[in-house]
């Protein structure tokens, strides 16, 4: 009954068919066909890797830079700016006040080896980290640190709204790690922007500004969420 099973009309072009892939050109073609398939789509994961393994080397010498940079304001900052206290642990010397606070913050913004007339800021300069930086504001390495990850939000389709939560990413068991990035980065850049964001738009308090300071500029859950760290105020 197997003649029954295919119509007569199909015999011939399922026969032929069958004895050209038995067939060593048959054969042949299939293999090149396979191995090439095969070679393509692992040309398109290696472009892809090399693409991802590239970005991240970016983001290591960003945030390196990142440290280094807040490391020598951070030590500069507790040596100039801050003395023992018994009773707080550390408060500011005779003569630290917002504007030197603002002052000192926008020399961090700047462009590496940035120079004050200000007494109180004249030994105040950052040295670049890196040579790649050397003309590049502290701004602009944390701008590009945030443009990479909103390009890695895009590709996981991270949508901006995780952002928007009464409660601080950071705190929000669950946030995405991109969009934990994406709020320090914020932070960051308003602190820099607005220096008078460290004391809360208030009077001057050392520990009103270290709390800030540790908590946006110094990142401190760092090991979390691989973002730049120093804990040069605690040096």
């Amino acid at each position: 009954m197997p003649d029954a099973e295919v119509p007569r009309g199909l015999r011939v072009p399922i026969d032929w068919l069958w004895s050209f892939l038995n067939s060593a050109f048959g054969i042949w073609l299939l293999s090149t066909i396979a191995v090439g398939g095969g070679a393509w789509a692992f040309q398109q994961w290696k472009d892809a890797h090399d693409r991802e393994t590239q970005v991240q080397e970016r983001i290591d010498r960003l945030n390196f830079e990142y440290a280094g940079r807040i490391a020598q304001f951070g030590s500069w900052f507790d040596r100039q700016f801050t003395k023992p206290d018994p009773q707080f642990g550390r408060s500011f010397v005779s003569g630290v006040n917002e504007e030197t606070i603002v002052k000192s913050i926008e020399i961090l913004e700047g462009p590496p080896l940035t120079q004050s007339s200000d007494p109180l800021l004249r030994e105040l300069y950052i040295q670049p980290i890196l040579p790649e930086f050397k003309d590049r504001n502290f701004l602009s390495i944390v701008s590009e640190l945030s443009i990479l990850n909103a390009q890695e939000m895009r590709r996981k389709d991270i949508q901006p709204a995780a952002l928007s939560k009464e409660k601080h990413p950071r705190a929000e068991p669950g946030s995405p790690i991109e969009a934990v990035r994406e709020a320090a980065y914020e932070d960051i850049v308003l602190v820099l922007l607005e220096p008078r964001a460290l004391l809360d738009f208030g009077p001057v308090s050392y520990k009103t500004f270290k709390d800030n300071f540790d908590d946006i500029l110094l990142i401190q859950d760092i090991q979390k969420w691989k973002l730049p760290y120093t804990d040069c105020l605690d040096c």
